[in-house]
């Protein structure tokens, strides 16, 4: 690459960085009336949902789970990204039309800055995942600072999603109902409140093959019981990174094109 060529895509990187970040700061501001309060919200609001959900599946379900309140809350922390990132990505074009009509932004932006934001909105609630692990004496070891990576599995498997129903969306303005009754039925099968060897063997299966679990069981691992995840879960999550990102890309990239009309 030429140095006209290199100091060309360092400027488009610089200008897409300096996009995204616009894009992100008027989501967050538009969600939130004060700046300051708004950041208290998105701490509080997680914290408070994750406490009574521990609560309640505490006095509902049978308290034979080690660290039980931490167990719960790294489940719901992990399935509030999945949900929010690719419920996100989803709107991403169709919520979106007046700047795709104005702009020559490129379309690829807009799913990537939903997921930024949710991911932003995640480490808001890890404040609150930092009390409760202090609270309940959660004892934390070296292996979690494998942690991110499974974060960074989740953010590539949101995307790829993510980019598949953007597409979707467009076309089929319905498939949003159908989103919130799968990610209803992803939550039960997520093992998010109960461990898994108390489910039927068919449904075992079905846990064993969720990306969402996977990345649960993945944090729960490194967080809780400070052990290297094992092998498969390694070898799923890395598929499943690969496969829906290079499938959703390859969807997104031929579905978007006519995008404007189909608008």
């Amino acid at each position: 690459m030429s140095p006209v060529s290199e100091k060309k895509s360092d400027n488009n990187r610089k200008q897409y960085l300096f996009v995204l970040r616009q894009l992100a700061a008027r989501e967050i501001k538009h969600g939130n009336s004060s700046k300051w309060l708004g950041q208290m919200w998105n701490i509080l609001m997680p914290f408070v949902s994750m406490l009574t959900m521990a609560i309640l599946f505490a006095f509902v379900f049978e308290r034979d789970i080690k660290d039980f309140m931490p167990y719960v809350f790294t489940g719901t922390i992990v399935y509030g990204f999945y949900n929010s990132a690719m419920g996100g990505a989803m709107k991403s074009l169709s919520g979106n039309k007046s700047l795709l009509i104005r702009t020559r932004i490129p379309r690829n932006l807009y799913v990537v800055e939903k997921i930024y934001v949710s991911l932003i909105h995640m480490l808001f609630s890890l404040v609150g995942y930092v009390i409760i692990l202090i609270i309940t004496q959660t004892r934390v070891g070296p292996f979690l600072a494998l942690a991110p990576v499974g974060i960074i599995f989740a953010i590539f498997i949101s995307m790829g999603i993510g980019k598949i129903l953007a597409v979707v969306n467009v076309y089929f303005a319905d498939i949003s109902y159908f989103y919130k009754v799968i990610m209803r039925l992803v939550f039960y099968a997520s093992a998010i409140f109960y461990q898994v060897d108390k489910a039927s063997p068919a449904m075992r299966f079905i846990i064993s093959n969720n990306p969402v679990y996977l990345t649960i069981h993945f944090e729960r691992a490194c967080i809780l019981y400070n052990h290297m995840p094992e092998p498969y879960v390694w070898i799923k999550l890395i598929i499943f990174a690969v496969a829906t990102y290079v499938v959703g890309s390859l969807i997104f990239k031929k579905g978007s094109q006519d995008v404007v009309a189909k608008l």
